[in-house]
């Protein structure tokens, strides 16, 4: 087992709902309620979930742009959220990030070497001024686009151009863990194969850790080890690729994979097909018990007043969390 570099210990951030005259708190959203998430050295855990149920604004407690509401966060042994500015600027050179929509994360008044120097710049110990230029041609290669045009600006570029330039960014100060916050849902899918190839080959070259967050089930399980599946800010299933993809135990998981296309029309709309009712609870007001259990076709009247566990077990295997009052491990 490789070393644990990032833990988050019942994590939570609550946005808090003003109304009236005075704008005074009547409610919370609450984003992220109670997660526990730990990512090893070298690996990827793939995060997955609707639209809506906290994964992106998980990816920003785990690289401190948010401070939570409450918990822990430990980055590589440290606890990040006891740091001052000047430690804590410090230790975000090993946790960058690569954002969602290349089209907006990139400022186009500036070139591409604006661009990615723009770490070195601010942490100008990294690399001497005279060499910031040759880093980053270096850092444009890598990525596989061409370094004679470090002074091109992002409009010059496709969709997926853009995002390998985001990429070179996250990579400059070489740092232990990428968040990679739906790299790929705004490109092609052609486009979006390359990048997911780029992104395993510079783990493989540069032993980097990801949380890569999606919603694209396919492309989670080409790239991840392990996979957390979030359900109104909490992850109610965990465990490695194969037990998540072949031995689904929570419902929400399983109408989620019934739910990914298939290229053959004779499968689709089969009768191992998933379809939920209702609509998604609100998370400034979610159900008591099991959050999902407003939606669940197997729900009892023990889901609606006792909350499940986020409990481990053997599945012959290895260990596969369900948080589910009736998870049945295929074993």
């Amino acid at each position: 087992m490789s070393q644990v570099i990032l833990r988050g210990s019942a994590l939570e951030k609550h946005y808090p709902v003003k109304a009236g005259l005075f704008r005074r708190t009547v409610g919370q959203v609450r984003a992220v309620d109670g997660v526990d998430i730990e990512l090893r050295a070298g690996e990827t855990l793939g995060l997955v979930g609707e639209s809506g149920c906290g994964k992106s604004t998980l990816g920003r407690l785990l690289m401190c742009l948010e401070r939570p509401t409450g918990g822990q966060l430990e980055i590589l042994g440290r606890n990040a959220l006891s740091l001052d500015g000047r430690s804590l600027r410090r230790l975000r050179r090993d946790v960058q990030i690569v954002f969602q929509d290349p089209y907006t994360s990139l400022n186009p008044r500036r070139t591409v070497g604006d661009i990615v120097a723009e770490p070195f710049r601010i942490h100008r110990d990294v690399a001497p001024r005279g060499d910031i230029r040759r880093r980053v041609q270096e850092l444009l290669d890598q990525v596989g686009l061409n370094p004679e045009h470090i002074n091109r600006f992002p409009h010059q570029f496709s969709g997926g151009q853009r995002q390998r330039i985001g990429i070179a960014r996250g990579i400059a100060l070489n740092p232990k863990v990428l968040i990679c916050d739906e790299p790929v849902s705004a490109l092609d899918v052609s486009v979006q194969a390359q990048v997911v190839n780029l992104l395993r080959q510079l783990q493989r070259d540069l032993g980097l850790a990801y949380v890569f967050i999606a919603h694209d089930l396919a492309v989670v399980r080409h790239i991840s080890d392990r996979v957390a599946v979030m359900y109104l800010g909490k992850i109610v299933e965990q465990g490695d690729e194969a037990a998540i993809y072949d031995r689904p135990t929570h419902p929400y998981t399983q109408a989620l994979l019934s739910a990914v296309p298939t290229p053959d029309p004779k499968s689709r709309g089969g009768e191992g097909q998933i379809v939920l009712t209702g609509d998604v609870p609100s998370p400034a007001d979610p159900p008591s018990g099991c959050r999902f259990h407003t939606r669940c076709w197997l729900a009892q009247e023990r889901c609606s007043q006792a909350e499940p566990v986020l409990e481990a077990r053997p599945d012959g295997v290895g260990l596969h969390a369900s948080a589910c009052h009736f998870a049945a491990v295929r074993v």
